[in-house]
């Protein structure tokens, strides 16, 4: 049985993708103890959850459809006993059990979206586990068509996903410039100012 965690949908689709962002950082209550949940996009377009029990190393991954649709084989192939464990969820006899859909439609509820902190970007960008977090300032642009045009006997390289979204995060101006651009942005762990930032991803985009 199929059911659609709905509330993390809505939030993705108002709040993440007109921003081209991919990537959520959520948190909630639940058991009295405080969790976070990392939303990422795997490459085959699923949506990844990364739980986190605050305060430890404890970590649950589970993998939604693209439509942000869970099924509810946790029950039926044993890893619920994982779940239940990580959320700490003790049925004793005589108690009511809880679902799967039950419990996932209650966090869903209460997830609460993070807004992505940029005044210290290394620690932002490791949390969200974007690719190269050491690497948070803008170095230069690659332009895919003329890349592509240059080499038309190679299998022909465009920006990623996980380009895009690091980009939105880190640089949001930059991201609204090349939403329908076919290009990818290098990024640097030299640090620059950030008047220094704008003045050069300016001069690449209209140089």
């Amino acid at each position: 049985m199929l059911f659609t965690l709905t509330n993390l949908r809505n939030t993705y689709a108002t709040m993440l993708l007109p921003n081209s962002e991919e990537t959520g950082f959520f948190e909630f209550m639940y058991n009295k103890r405080d969790f976070s949940l990392l939303l990422t996009v795997t490459s085959t377009g699923e949506r990844g959850l990364l739980f986190n029990k605050r305060g430890t190393l404890d970590e649950l991954e589970l993998t939604l459809s693209k439509s942000f649709q869970m099924d509810s084989f946790v029950k039926q192939k044993n890893y619920w006993f994982k779940i239940r464990d990580f959320f700490e969820i003790h049925e004793g006899v005589g108690e009511s059990y809880l679902t799967p859909i039950e419990l996932f439609k209650t966090i869903d509820k209460k997830l609460a979206l993070k807004k992505f902190d940029r005044t210290n970007r290394i620690t932002s960008s490791s949390l969200y586990h974007l690719p190269n977090p050491n690497a948070v300032y803008f170095k230069t642009l690659i332009f895919w068509k003329l890349v592509n045009s240059e080499y038309p006997g190679k299998k022909p390289r465009h920006y990623t996903v996980d380009n895009r979204d690091k980009v939105a995060k880190l640089l949001p101006d930059l991201a609204k410039s090349l939403k329908d651009q076919d290009v990818t942005v290098v990024f640097q762990e030299e640090s620059i100012s950030q008047v220094d930032e704008q003045i050069k991803y300016s001069e690449a985009l209209n140089g």
